[in-house]
């Protein structure tokens, strides 16, 4: 997460808005982190665990499918709908990371 902007500034987004985006990612990092802890106890860790791998897996494959399709070989740019989906796909990792393996030890 610390490089974050920077790497949302490398897709296309200026530095603005890459820092809006580092801070909705952030936000949604937190929330969904208190998600996991108040349901922890009822789901068990074995469900936060499986869920969040399969969670993250399917989010690694949309964004890697997104870059291929949609990337100027040539200058690396992206379409604005590419860099708003990548974004998407970053916040839904998170949320994946974020009630998985993030707080389970």
């Amino acid at each position: 997460m610390f490089y974050a902007p920077q790497l949302f500034e490398g897709i296309g987004s200026g530095r603005q808005q890459a820092l809006l985006t580092h801070v909705i990612v952030g936000a949604v990092n937190v929330v969904t982190t208190f998600v996991a802890v108040f349901t922890v106890d009822s789901l068990g860790r074995t469900f936060w665990m499986i869920e969040a791998s399969a969670h993250m897996a399917v989010c690694e494959v949309v964004v890697g499918v997104i870059i291929a399709k949609t990337m100027d070989p040539i200058t690396g740019a992206l379409p604005r709908g590419a860099t708003i989906g990548l974004i998407v796909a970053v916040c839904v990792f998170i949320a994946g990371h974020a009630w998985g393996w993030g707080p389970m030890p």
